[in-house]
């Protein structure tokens, strides 16, 4: 039994932690996100200016962008404790969703030990435009508690992160400046971002000498980083079935197939991405 908890101590040791060198691209919302973490881990080179700190940023856009996968970088580039929170489920992990609940969430995590990142995932489906209804009474009044809890001075150990993927739907109240500090809108990987996230995703892989990685980034246009990397895998499952030793730019090919991946022809539009209402 020891020797099992200490390979177990061993395996969680040795696990590599996400950073920013593992996100492909978005150079410039990292570059954002190194500030942050500046100024939270060094206060006191900031109170001489009297600039408040940063206690909270918002990470918005489609699904499979990887924001979870950011946050997670940002947590471990903080050197803090990652706990990340589904609003959407918190009514069946928490009982019933109640202002109790949402208080209990902020209570536990002052609980740990040094710093916390706290990620409220789906934070629209608490923190959406309140209506006037009795029906939105509930509501309302969980949000009213979610605000005071993100707002609360006990907070020193925690940064919060909220997630959507409906930026647009969330309360103005929610959102307003000295609520979250720091709004940034994670986009679509572009073509030169693919490219970085399949070279991520290949290179413990055994690639033949015929794999383009540039064909295949040109062939998911519009696709997310979830995407990206799961057709890497894809690939690598078809050159198994196969019994072959290496991948090959067919086995690409073919797991594009399978993923519905429409091929077009002529030049690839490069999408860009920006960091929008950046709070001073």
């Amino acid at each position: 039994k020891v020797e099992k908890v200490k390979k177990e101590e061993k395996t969680k040791k040795d696990k590599k932690k996400i950073t920013f060198d593992d996100i492909a691209g978005l150079e410039d919302v990292k570059e954002v996100m190194r500030d942050v973490i500046d100024q939270f881990k060094h206060p006191k080179k900031y109170e001489h200016f009297d600039i408040p700190p940063y206690r909270s940023l918002m990470l918005h856009g489609k699904p499979g962008v990887g924001k979870t996968f950011i946050a997670n970088a940002f947590a471990n580039e903080m050197d803090a404790k990652f706990i990340k929170v589904s609003l959407g489920e918190i009514g069946s992990r928490y009982q019933n969703a109640t202002s109790n609940n949402i208080t209990n969430l902020f209570k536990d995590a002052r609980k740990e030990e040094g710093n916390v990142i706290l990620l409220l995932d789906e934070v629209d489906s608490l923190a959406s435009k309140r209506g006037d209804t009795s029906n939105d009474k509930e509501k309302n009044n969980t949000l009213n508690t979610l605000l005071q809890e993100m707002s609360s001075e006990d907070n020193e150990n925690i940064f919060i992160i909220c997630a959507t993927n409906f930026y647009e739907l969330l309360d103005p109240a929610f959102c307003r400046v000295g609520r979250i500090d720091v709004t940034l809108e994670i986009p679509l990987p572009n073509f030169e971002t693919r490219l970085q996230i399949l070279e991520l995703n290949t290179k413990r892989k055994p690639l033949g000498e015929d794999v383009e990685l540039t064909y295949v980034s040109e062939q998911m246009e519009g696709k997310n980083c979830a995407d990206v990397a799961f057709v890497c895998n894809q690939a690598a499952r078809v050159a198994l079935k196969k019994d072959k030793m290496e991948i090959n730019q067919e086995d690409f090919v073919e797991a594009l197939e399978k993923m519905n991946v429409k091929k077009e022809e002529g030049k690839v539009k490069k999408i860009g991405f920006e960091i929008s209402n950046l709070n001073n």
